[in-house]
């Protein structure tokens, strides 16, 4: 399943099935979990030593296997999300937030709006 179709099974209620990935950063992961029939893949960074590089190799074992991959960051800041979503993860999985308003305020700053809006330095081409 990949991420469009991910997001079509959620939008429709369908039950999906994934897994978190805390550990193991071997080649072969992708095509491990893709074999096992699972809808999608959560790479964890804040509960692991994976940086920036190792997620951006994680993402790319998933893409021609059409496992949709999803991160969750170490922390809930615009700089830590938006190099995972330039990496081609789905979508971020909220880091531990006491203040949900932290959470919203970075979840604003990485949309881009219909209406060409600019948030943190976005915008929508023309």
């Amino acid at each position: 399943m990949n991420s469009l179709t991910l997001k079509a099974a959620w939008q429709e209620g369908k039950v999906t099935v994934g897994t978190w990935i805390f550990e193991f950063n071997t080649p072969g992961i992708a095509r491990l979990l893709a074999s096992t029939g699972v809808d999608f893949v959560v790479f964890d960074q804040e509960h692991s030593g994976f940086g920036i590089d190792t997620i951006r190799g994680l993402l790319a074992q998933t893409r021609p296997l059409n496992l949709a991959a999803l991160v969750r960051p170490p922390a809930n800041e615009y700089f830590l999300v938006a190099p995972l979503l330039d990496a081609g993860s789905l979508w971020y999985h909220h880091a531990e937030c006491p203040d949900c308003r932290r959470s919203e305020e970075t979840h604003g700053s990485l949309s881009v709006h219909a209406a060409g809006e600019t948030r943190g330095g976005l915008r929508r081409g023309a």
